[in-house]
């Protein structure tokens, strides 16, 4: 199975439609065993988060993109999954970035399709071992 391809106005948009106050996100397409998803890495503003997040994000991006919509509906699968991290892991993973001299565009994850060192070294800066979600 495969996932359509989300761009980076789609989730903008999506997250434009929510009441959720971020700082910074990364997407990117994951496999759990063989099945592909959707994995955001979020860090939100203020303290706790719905407990409802993956839900509420997945019907949004339903709404905004209809290929995305259709997953459900026409292949029976929710793709989505969200991690959030901890208060001033970007930061955190921005200033070890400078701070090892790399150049400004990998001073931050992409927003889209991070690679897997990029993630690694985020959960890292969030003291999480590995993905939750």
């Amino acid at each position: 199975e495969k996932l359509p391809r989300i761009d980076e106005k789609t989730v903008w948009e999506a997250l434009n439609l929510t009441d959720l106050r971020y700082e910074e996100w990364t997407v990117r397409k994951e496999f759990d065993a063989d099945t592909p998803l959707l994995h955001m890495y979020i860090e939100l503003r203020g303290e706790g988060h719905r407990q409802d997040l993956t839900e509420y994000l997945h019907e949004t991006l339903a709404r905004v993109d209809p290929f995305y919509s259709d997953l459900e509906s026409v292949l029976g699968i929710r793709p989505l999954r969200v991690t959030v991290l901890p208060r001033g892991t970007f930061d955190r993973f921005y200033d070890e970035r400078r701070k090892a001299g790399l150049e400004l565009g990998r001073l931050r994850p992409p927003r889209m399709n991070a690679t897997d060192e990029d993630i690694a070294d985020l959960l890292k800066m969030a003291g999480l071992g590995r993905a939750e979600g």
